[in-house]
């Protein structure tokens, strides 16, 4: 690997090398499929036997 960046002892400290992940990873999930409650339901299978 390369060589650790070089330590400013009396500057302020360079960022970690493993910066932190993105903050949406600690996000909720994203949301489900939309679910159409307020739409017309499909129709029922057919009960003809």
């Amino acid at each position: 690997p390369p060589p650790p960046p070089p330590v400013y002892k009396y500057k302020s400290p360079p960022p970690p090398v493993h910066s932190p992940p993105p903050p949406y990873h600690y996000k909720s999930p994203p949301p489900p499929p939309p679910v159409y409650k307020y739409k017309s339901p499909p129709p029922p299978p057919p009960h003809h036997y």
